[in-house]
């Protein structure tokens, strides 16, 4: 996983050796392998069929915010929403739009350390 400023980006494909590496129980590889045999990409469609498949959602957000991709509040968010799910597309929709909006952040982030980097290097030319 690449390092990003707070935390890491979430990797582009969640496959079994992610899961195991998050500590996924054991019962669940089987249930993961069987709906995603080839891993899966982030997508509503994906988090869709993980739901309906009953993997749970909510571990996997936590997830998220343990590696700092996700702050307390977007995973508060998520919970809160996943709490008052009308239903599985619900629950789908929520966690992308979370998704994208912390990806939006962390991508601002980066941009603003390394201005902060060129600003120092700069800074640091000139005085020699």
């Amino acid at each position: 996983m690449a390092r990003t400023i707070g935390g890491f980006e979430p990797p582009e494909v969640i496959t079994r050796r992610v899961l195991q590496r998050w500590g996924i129980c054991i019962g669940d590889y089987t249930l993961f392998d069987e709906t995603f045999p080839r891993g899966a990409r982030v997508t509503r469609s994906n988090i869709l069929k993980a739901s309906k498949a009953d993997l749970d959602i909510r571990w996997f957000a936590e997830q998220i915010h343990l590696i700092e991709a996700w702050t307390r509040d977007e995973l508060l968010e998520f919970m809160m929403a996943w709490q008052n799910c009308i239903d599985d597309h619900f629950v789908a929709a929520e966690f992308m739009r979370i998704w994208r909006k912390a990806a939006r952040r962390r991508k601002r982030e980066l941009a603003a350390y390394e201005e902060k980097a060129r600003k120092r290097r700069k800074h640091g030319r000139a005085r020699r």
